[in-house]
């Protein structure tokens, strides 16, 4: 064996420095999503509100596991002020998190937030689809800080939206036809019961397909048999 080169070995520091760097930040943002919506909450504690208002918390599917290079599409060229951006993750003078950096977290930061499940972003694995929901609706959700493993796809928000404000989804607007209405209404898991779903959720991004019913699930790649085995 070889010894390690000093370069070789300061590469690694400043990668693992960057990486601390990007935790943080992203840390960061999310406590600033989060302070925000303890402020949106404290306003309607405020007005007398809060009791019977709906409020849901639903982040984006997966972690991205993409690997960010100069020329990379839709990067903008510039910042609002006028300043050039830096773009690519194997520029390692530069750590995301400023408004001039574009850079992801790459496949193994990918992985970190996506465990325990498979795979990440872009494929119908659980990696790739599951997304935290949180809601919060005192008169009518009993189970304070609980955890209620009903399956939600994101067509049932819209469903769910009308069915607790009374209104009917549109056939037409203004003369043209309007997309029929997908999902299922969530009510009955904020009242403690289960959904009853007319068909199997069916899903397909790039070529990489899911089907789910029930606790059972089929997925495959884009090009590839459906898989056995945990997914």
């Amino acid at each position: 064996m070889t010894a390690r080169k000093p370069l070789d070995r300061y590469r690694r520091i400043v990668i693992k420095i960057g990486s601390a760097l990007l935790v943080d930040r992203t840390a960061g943002l999310k406590k600033a999503w989060l302070d925000g919506m303890c402020a949106d909450i404290a306003g309607l504690k405020a007005k007398g509100i809060e009791q019977n208002t709906l409020v849901i918390f639903f982040s984006d599917n997966g972690a991205c596991a993409e690997i960010v290079e100069p020329g990379w599409y839709d990067i903008p060229s510039r910042t609002r002020d006028g300043r050039p951006i830096r773009a690519g993750n194997a520029d390692h003078s530069v750590f995301a998190g400023l408004d001039d950096i574009w850079q992801s977290y790459g496949v193994g930061w990918a992985n970190v937030s996506d465990t325990p499940f498979l795979l990440y972003k872009h494929f119908t694995h659980e990696g790739g689809i599951a997304s935290p929901f949180i809601a919060s609706w005192p008169r009518v959700i009993r189970a304070n800080g609980g955890l209620n493993r009903e399956i939600g796809h994101v067509t049932d928000i819209m469903a769910t939206c009308l069915e607790l404000a009374g209104a009917r989804h549109a056939d037409s607007v203004q003369g043209q036809k309007t997309v029929p209405l997908e999902g299922t209404s969530l009510l009955p898991v904020f009242q403690g019961k289960a959904v009853t779903r007319p068909a199997a959720l069916c899903w397909e991004h790039e070529g990489n397909r899911a089907v789910r019913q029930g606790k059972w699930k089929l997925v495959s790649r884009h090009g590839k048999d459906w898989e056995t085995g945990p997914n």
